[in-house]
């Protein structure tokens, strides 16, 4: 996981004050996102419901407003089919780790 997130993630989630407080680090991938992208509320409790920063990704991955899509000002659209000749995208093969990394409980 993290060879995709130091590829696609670090020019902007690497700095001293990471973009959105999320730094390519285990620790910072296991903290509450702060997008509401990534804030529900359960409807059978209606208890409010946060994902990990880690788990946002892929949600801000395929965000449909552009302006938040991420990776951010790179053109990507989500799809690996129309971003493939775009190397900021994420990969259907990226985004497909991802997807399993998060399914499978997130490990170190």
């Amino acid at each position: 996981m993290e060879p995709i997130l130091i590829a696609k993630c670090a020019p902007c989630h690497t700095r001293a004050d990471p973009a959105s407080g999320f730094a390519i680090t285990y620790a910072s991938s296991q903290l509450p996102a702060n997008s509401a992208l990534c804030i529900s509320v359960d409807p059978d409790t209606g208890e409010t419901v946060t994902l990990t920063q880690g788990a946002c990704a892929i949600v801000r991955v395929h965000d449909p407003d552009a302006t938040r899509r991420m990776p951010r000002n790179q053109g990507c659209t989500g799809d690996p089919a129309l971003d493939i000749a775009n190397p900021a995208c994420l990969t259907e093969a990226e985004q497909q780790t991802l997807i399993d990394w998060i399914n499978d409980g997130q490990f170190e």
